[in-house]
């Protein structure tokens, strides 16, 4: 259920009916005053804000400019942020970037991907390489913090369509895994050791990955690393991706994220409206949290691990926090009644949050 009204500083404004003019609106509006002026008040970018039952997230200036009235909607697909000013969206109107910890955005050189196109985007720690990859498998990759993109020519006559993710252990080295049945059917999971330039392919068919859905991720180390697709679908690697084993128990989830916590655990999120924990780097998995079956939406869409342990995951019309690397999970107000499509967080407590109409939401407090 969406809130038709929003309340900042004494004025109301029908995000319905405004849509992202009304955001635009609202962050004019949310200079000066204190938190006194509504309980759930938060401040960012040294301005105070509020939604009602938001508790700590606030809205921001869209990532691309759309009009709404028309339906002309702009998706947020990806978020990363460098530190808590400099950030890169990608976005169903093509890239943005902000130096100011996302109260404005302007345009990057076009990452080449059409509008209803999924994609996924990654930086090295120190942001010199950047990953940008659409659904149907076009590679882009940037040196310059996300100002400009370049194809990344594949080459070996391996097809890169059908992507479902990928993970970069190091600028150099990393990994694309692919959706099975529909184009070549072989080449399910291809490595790259030179950044891209050319490709192998690691393994190939296997008919329980053939779904729409799947992610991979590996320990910061790169030694473990795991690769789900499908019900059934899963492949795991404890020697640096060197060899793959098929793992033959059941997920019985169309996995949407897979990330790392520590050691050899991993969290995933499921379509089926799963949270699932790993402590033996895939081998088993338990189910720690399931949405209720009148969530809606019922699915999972995006997976966050912080360093520290914190977690956050986006699925039944909102968003979920865990403190203790996925072991128990709690709801967090947002007071925008829906699930964020992206996120990021530059540290324990900056980050954002992007949504399928364009909007933008920030925390300083991590949400709380």
């Amino acid at each position: 259920m969406w809130r038709e009204d929003v309340v900042m500083n004494g004025l109301s404004v029908s995000v319905r009916r405004w849509g992202l003019l009304g955001l635009l609106a609202l962050l004019a509006a949310c200079g000066g005053g204190g938190s006194g002026e509504h309980p759930d008040a938060s401040m960012v970018a040294g301005k105070w804000c509020s939604l009602p039952g938001s508790h700590g997230w606030c809205l921001q200036t869209p990532a691309a400019p759309s009009d709404i009235g028309v339906g002309n909607v702009s998706r947020v697909d990806g978020l990363w942020f460098f530190d808590r000013k400099a950030g890169m969206a990608t976005t169903s109107d093509g890239c943005r970037r902000t130096s100011d910890g996302g109260a404005t955005w302007s345009p990057a050189q076009d990452c080449g991907l059409g509008k209803d196109q999924q994609r996924q985007v990654w930086f090295s720690d120190d942001g010199s390489v950047g990953w940008a990859l659409q659904f149907w498998g076009a590679l882009y990759t940037s040196t310059d913090r996300g100002l400009t993109w370049q194809t990344n020519i594949v080459q070996n006559d391996i097809p890169m369509n059908a992507a479902l993710g990928f993970h970069f252990v190091t600028p150099q080295k990393g990994w694309v895994l692919r959706r099975q049945g529909h184009w070549d059917g072989l080449r399910m999971l291809l490595k790259t050791e030179d950044g891209g330039r050319t490709w192998q392919s690691v393994l190939e068919q296997d008919d329980a990955m053939n779904s729409w859905f799947g992610g991979i991720a590996f320990s910061h180390d790169g030694k473990y690393g795991v690769a789900l697709g499908g019900l059934q679908g899963a492949y795991l690697t404890s020697d640096s991706g060197v060899t793959w084993v098929r793992h033959t128990r059941a997920l019985q989830a169309e996995i949407a994220r897979v990330r790392f916590v520590e050691g050899r655990t991993f969290l995933a999120v499921s379509r089926e409206g799963d949270i699932l924990r790993s402590e033996d780097g895939g081998q088993s998995w338990r189910v720690v949290k399931q949405l209720p079956a009148n969530a809606s939406p019922r699915a999972f869409l995006e997976l966050e691990v912080l360093p520290s342990g914190r977690a956050y995951a986006s699925g039944g019309g909102g968003l979920l926090i865990s403190n203790d690397g996925g072991l128990t999970w709690r709801e967090q107000a947002t007071g925008i009644g829906r699930s964020p499509q992206a996120m990021h967080f530059a540290d324990d407590t900056t980050g954002w949050i992007g949504f399928e109409d364009g909007a933008i939401m920030a925390t300083i407090y991590g949400g709380d």
